[in-house]
């Protein structure tokens, strides 16, 4: 279990890393669209700071068995804010920062959890869930938009 556990905080330093590296690509990649239609890489760090922010306020480190804790929020219109605060509000360099932040904060929530509560069944909703099957679906969230963003950086 605790192998589990330890490859999940590798995994969100080694993501730690690599976000801060983006603090070198161009201005113009980072604000263009990785591919017709779709977000660019400011939208997507955005995007995930407004998830690890949603992760952070469900307080999986006190969740009990059975808890059913509040649903996701509307996916679209989550999205929607996200791409909107980093068009509108953000340089390239103070959004990364900010997400590093907040994703910090997170894996200090993280590194608080113990083998006991990594197997804690509850809902987000109508979703069934158990502490370390949400963190596992976060990293895949992370590893999907890493790729979107490197095959614009590479």
């Amino acid at each position: 279990m605790l192998h589990t556990l330890e490859k999940i905080k590798n995994e969100h330093d080694n993501f730690l890393k690599w976000v801060e590296t983006l603090k070198g690509i161009s201005n113009k990649t980072w604000s263009n669209p990785y591919s017709e239609g779709k977000w660019s890489p400011s939208e997507i760090i955005a995007h995930l700071m407004f998830w690890d922010r949603f992760l952070l306020n469900l307080s999986i480190i006190d969740v009990q068995p059975g808890d059913n804790l509040p649903n996701f929020p509307p996916v679209q219109e989550e999205n929607e804010r996200a791409a909107k605060y980093a068009r509108e509000t953000k340089s390239k360099d103070q959004l990364i920062d900010e997400f590093l932040n907040v994703r910090k904060e997170f894996v200090h929530l993280i590194n608080e959890l113990n083998e006991d509560q990594l197997y804690i069944p509850f809902k987000v909703g109508n979703h069934d869930y158990t502490v370390i099957s949400l963190l596992e679906d976060f990293q895949g969230h992370d590893k999907h938009h890493q790729v979107q963003i490197q095959s614009v950086t590479k």
